[in-house]
């Protein structure tokens, strides 16, 4: 999503103006009115969708030079097995998958010796072990 602020308005991905304030919906109807509201949005976006940015606005894309999302294919059970490791971790399973990626990639780099690799193996498992005693403790 590309979002623009300029003098305390912000404009959405197309240069569209967005609503400053939101009108204040009855209880009743509140799904249909949100969806009206929704589709006026959408409408206005798209009739002005090659209009060009307003002059000293600032262009920003969060998260743009951040990550770059990378898809891989898990059978059901990697990812069942994922998602426990990751539970014992209290951790998202993503963020445990990315560690474990980052940290290979980094023995690679190093270029570990295989006495060095084999102790930061047993690390881990010793690291894995113990949470495991933990969760069961508790």
């Amino acid at each position: 999503m590309i979002t623009v602020r300029e003098g305390g308005v912000t404009y959405g991905a197309n240069a569209w103006k967005s609503s400053p304030t939101y009108p204040t919906l009855p209880r009743r109807g509140i799904v249909s009115e949100i969806a009206k509201l929704i589709s006026q949005e959408a409408e206005a976006a798209e009739a002005d969708r090659d209009a060009p940015l307003p002059a000293g606005a600032v262009l920003s894309r969060p998260n743009r030079g951040r990550s770059t999302v990378y898809s891989i294919r898990l059978n059901p059970e990697e990812v069942a097995a994922l998602q426990d490791l990751a539970d014992a971790a209290n951790v998202p399973s993503s963020t445990l998958a990315r560690s474990w990626i980052v940290e290979r990639i980094r023995e690679e780099k190093e270029g570990l010796s295989e006495p060095a690799a084999e102790l930061r193996a047993a690390q881990r498992h010793l690291a894995h072990l113990e949470r495991h005693l933990r969760r069961d403790a508790s």
